[in-house]
């Protein structure tokens, strides 16, 4: 038989539940294959419980104008910066800055 365990005081939800972690889904893409990053975003909206992480490599390669189109196909998603120490919310999209590295715990 499972052994139910209690979680910490101030962590459970409404529903005396444990809040849940969302699922985070990685994305490394380059800015000369952007296409590919677009169709994913597209579909991202239909991905609930889904936080998404972008790195794109080659950034200097897309025009900004293309940039900001590819970003609008993720409209349901709201695009959030990587900030140390914040929790990381699902339906949200972060973007890592130009160069920029990220540890998520």
């Amino acid at each position: 038989m499972a052994r139910k365990t209690r979680a910490e005081p101030g962590t459970e939800t409404a529903g005396g539940r444990p809040p849940e972690r969302p699922v985070v889904v990685g994305v490394g893409a380059s800015g000369a294959a952007i296409d590919s990053l677009e169709r994913f975003l597209a579909h991202a909206p239909e991905m609930p419980g889904v936080a998404v992480v972008v790195a794109l490599h080659q950034r200097e390669v897309v025009g900004e104008a293309r940039w900001r189109t590819v970003l609008a196909r993720a409209v349901a998603l709201p695009q959030a910066p990587v900030e140390d120490g914040v929790a990381v919310e699902a339906g949200r999209l972060y973007l890592l800055p130009e160069d920029g590295t990220a540890s998520l715990a």
